[in-house]
């Protein structure tokens, strides 16, 4: 029963949000939700620290403050698991979001900045989907999307999608990857979830400082990046046991 309303819940959110996105246009003050504009060395800590498993964690853009633990969980069809849902998640759904922010490499707080992003997407299914939207870009400029392993940089790098800045310095990005792991890799949610890595740390980087068939950082510019806050935590149900 409860997976069922998850369900229902997600694809009610997802339904409403991806026709804001396809009817509004872009707010510079980055309220409201996201919307549709056309589809390594460490020189510092990583950004953020916390553990992303609830309260007290921190996390990049956050200024170190505790973050509040993830909303609720669900029932993952078909496994009888619970799974506890990351940080930005909408409820007790399949719903998450998270903004995108530049950050201080060696603090890992919050800089001020005319670009910034917001993605909505599915924490839990068998493919990983998500939208997201960028503005306050340099025109004409490309962009990947991709998760960093920690330490930074580390081998492991994950491109989720690239997509060029238009004119008005926006961007849109959609896509649904079957990644065949979780996010972060580590991820164990059928184990003590005190237990689980922190959650996955995604950037949103020039695509020539990333080798995507290669998984590394050809460029390591972490103060050019907008990092995601809250982190990411993606669980890929083709994973899961099956139910007893």
């Amino acid at each position: 029963m409860r997976a069922s309303l998850c369900m229902f819940i997600a694809a009610s959110l997802l339904t409403t949000s991806l026709a804001a996105f396809a009817g509004h246009p872009a707010s510079d003050d980055g309220d409201g939700p996201p919307v549709s504009h056309g589809n390594s060395g460490n020189h510092g800590p990583p950004p953020g620290s916390g553990d992303g498993s609830g309260s007290g964690t921190t996390h990049p853009g956050n200024g170190g403050k505790p973050v509040s633990p993830p909303a609720g969980s669900c029932s993952s069809d078909g496994s009888g698991i619970d799974l506890t849902g990351p940080q930005g998640q909408s409820g007790a759904s399949h719903v998450a979001h998270t903004d995108f922010g530049k950050i201080d490499p060696s603090t890992g707080d919050p800089v001020a900045s005319s670009s910034s992003a917001r993605m909505m997407y599915f924490w839990y299914g068998s493919t990983f989907d998500f939208v997201l939207n960028a503005h306050g870009l340099e025109s004409g400029t490309h962009w990947t999307l991709t998760y960093q392993p920690e330490p930074l940089p580390s081998s492991g790098v994950m491109c989720l999608g690239d997509v060029t800045a238009n004119g008005g310095g926006q961007l849109h990005l959609a896509n649904s990857i079957d990644l065949k792991s979780n996010l972060p890799p580590t991820l164990d949610p059928t184990v003590d979830p005190s237990q689980q890595p922190p959650d996955a740390l995604l950037a949103l980087v020039p695509s020539g400082d990333v080798d995507c068939a290669g998984g590394t950082m050809t460029t390591f510019a972490p103060e050019n990046y907008l990092w995601s806050n809250p982190r990411v935590r993606y669980v890929d149900t083709d994973l899961l046991p099956p139910s007893p």
